[in-house]
């Protein structure tokens, strides 16, 4: 029995696409696999590309705990009027 493989670029025509394999007599199953994710480094979270999985932004969350605990992060207020600051000196008005 010969074996097919395809690419497509989003689920949801992916999804499309085995409906309507699916639907047809002699197509004996068809099924989505899905590649291996690896999970993102500090350097993936500034490059466009996949969404993170939820185990991903849920490390990212407590990261940024932890920076916040250990006093190792700018208070929004004082990043706030930095960014005012900068933007002032630009010569944008706010």
């Amino acid at each position: 029995m010969p074996t097919i493989t395809i690419e497509i670029e989003s689920n949801s025509n992916a999804r499309k696409f085995l409906y309507f394999a699916r639907n047809m007599k002699f197509v004996k199953s068809a099924k989505i696999k899905h590649d291996v994710i690896e999970p993102l480094t500090d350097e993936d979270w500034i490059k466009p590309g996949r969404l993170a999985i939820d185990e991903e932004i849920e490390a990212r969350i407590a990261k940024c705990e932890d920076d916040i605990a250990s006093g190792n992060c700018i208070p929004f207020e004082q990043l706030d009027s930095f960014v005012k600051e900068h933007l002032r000196l630009k010569g944008y008005n706010l």
